[in-house]
Parts: C-alpha cells; sequence; structure tokens
C-alpha cells in the first residue's frame, strides 16, 4: 500500500513539474518544475500500476489530432508556436511513434503503461488550455473566464471580508489599498488551480478505472478532492493577498513562484494516505484492466 501511495504522489508531482515546464503554470519558477520532476518520477515507479493499453489505432489517432490540429489551429490563427503548442505537437508525434509499440518494455515498464499515465499528466491539462484557446479565438480574455470569476474571484474576495480585508472586485482583478499604494491581484485561468484540477481527475479517473472502484465511490472521490483543491487555492490566493498588504509586491511574487506546488503536494499526500490506507484498504487481487485493439 505504501507502494501505491508513493506512485500516486509521484505521479501527481511529476504531471505537476510538467505543467511548470511546458508553460501551463508559468507563475512559478522552471527549476521547481524540474525539482518535481526529479522526485515524482522515481517516485511514481516504485509502484506505478500496469495498464495493458491495447489500443494501438486509437493512439495514434490521438496523436494525429493532437499534432495536426495544433498546426492548423496556428496557421489558421498565423501565430506562432509557444511553449504549449510545442508540448501538445510533440506529444503527439511520440504517441504516433509509441501507438505500434505498445507491448514493448521501457526499462521496467511496457510501453503501453506509461502512454496510459501520461493522459492525466500531459494529455488532460494540454487539452484544457487547447479547447480555452479555440473557444477564445477571436474574443478578449480567455473561455474560461467567467467561471474563474464566479468560482474563484467572487470567494476569495468573500473570505478576505470576512477576514477584515476589504478587496475591490474588477473583472477578474481583485484590488485593495495599502500601506504602499494600491495592489492588484489578477486572478486568470493558471491562477484559479484549473490545470491542477484536471491533472489530479486524471489521475483519480485512471486509478479508478485500474482497482475497478464502483462509479459512486469514484464520484465521492472526485467530488472531496476537487472541493479540496478548490479550497486549497482560496487559502493560497488569500495568503498571497495578506503578505502583498504586509510586505510588498516583490514578498509575494517569491511566495508566488512557491506556494502553489507545495500546497499541492501537500494535498496530494493526504488525499491518497487516506483513500488508500483508510478507505480501499490493501490492494485486491484485480488484473489490470485490458484496452484491446
Amino acid at each position: 500500500m505504501k507502494r501505491a501511495i508513493l506512485a500516486l504522489v509521484g505521479l501527481g508531482l511529476a504531471g505537476y513539474g510538467a505543467l511548470l515546464l511546458v508553460g501551463l503554470i508559468p507563475h512559478e519558477a522552471p527549476l521547481v518544475g524540474v525539482l518535481a520532476l526529479l522526485v515524482g518520477l522515481p517516485l511514481a515507479a516504485v509502484g506505478l500500476p500496469r495498464v495493458k493499453l491495447r489500443r494501438g489505432g486509437a493512439v495514434a489517432a490521438l496523436g494525429v489530432v493532437a499534432s495536426l490540429g495544433v498546426v492548423a489551429y496556428n496557421l489558421a490563427r498565423g501565430s506562432g508556436l509557444g511553449v504549449p503548442e510545442w508540448a501538445i505537437l510533440v506529444y503527439g508525434v511520440a504517441l504516433v511513434g509509441a501507438s505500434r509499440r505498445l507491448e514493448r518494455r521501457l526499462g521496467r515498464f511496457e510501453v503501453g503503461t506509461l502512454v496510459a499515465w501520461s493522459f492525466p499528466l500531459v494529455l488532460a491539462p494540454l487539452t484544457l488550455f487547447a479547447l480555452n484557446a479555440a473557444v477564445s479565438a477571436g474574443s478578449a480574455g480567455n473561455a474560461a473566464s467567467p467561471i474563474v470569476h464566479a468560482l474563484v474571484v467572487q470567494p476569495t474576495a468573500a473570505v478576505l471580508a470576512l477576514m477584515g480585508t476589504g478587496a475591490e472586485v474588477v473583472g477578474n482583478n481583485l484590488v485593495l489599498g495599502t500601506p504602499r499604494g494600491r495592489l492588484v491581484l489578477g486572478v486568470g485561468l493558471v491562477c484559479a488551480g484549473l490545470y491542477p484540477m484536471v491533472l489530479f481527475a486524471g489521475l483519480v479517473a485512471l486509478h479508478a478505472w485500474i482497482r475497478r472502484t464502483p462509479p459512486k465511490r469514484t464520484a465521492a472521490y472526485l467530488g472531496v478532492g476537487l472541493a479540496g483543491l478548490w479550497a486549497m487555492n482560496l487559502v493560497r490566493l488569500v495568503i498571497l493577498v495578506k503578505v502583498g498588504e504586509r510586505w510588498g509586491g516583490a514578498t509575494l511574487q517569491t511566495v508566488h513562484a512557491h506556494i502553489g506546488w507545495a500546497l499541492f503536494a501537500l494535498f496530494t499526500v493526504v488525499f491518497w494516505a487516506v483513500v488508500l490506507r483508510k478507505v480501499e484498504g490493501p490492494e485486491s487481487a484485480v488484473p489490470a484492466p485490458v484496452a484491446r485493439r
């Protein structure tokens, strides 16, 4: 059971590191992304659950859609490829290359297992980025702005008001006065914590598929986990506001670069320890699911 906890915590850290390095969480230090991968991947390797993925045609099709989709979109928009777009392109090509080698071994693991676990770690966050970009094409801001405003900005302002800190909501910005002048905290798709939520939800879903967790229990895991991440993100934003109010923008930026990954790592450890040790108990002898051609 400890191996399973380490593996899932490691996958979460590795996924978070990948989000940083491909630019989906640009406000945190790139070094954090490197360290998250260096710590997360060995932990994941300790007990990475096996997935016998056999749908090579589907994997190849997914890779082609990802590669051609990002190229076609950027040609149509006349924009260059940024780091996230390059990540989608490279990932798509990698999927096509892996599609005919799913049963081969790469070190201790089959290629199919590595491809399957890449879906929540890489594919799900990149898909959210692509969807948001596609829906937002030709419009100001991003498509997720109303969601961010309703689920993040307004609740954060409400919590600050309860704490005696008056913050004005201007669009998706929190504005408040400090002894050093006006402090503006912009809350976008990145600061809303949606990418870590998608990463977390993907890990829960794939874990539930492997363990054949009942749908109701899986829904409970997702509900509790996503609600916990949402609350954790509100705590993060409140801390950032209070830090900026007390010590100024420079200190806020320093805290901003590290508090997100630290809270996510803490939450991941607590969640999987409770789920795997207290709720599910010892792993049952259930074979890994097989997705055939």
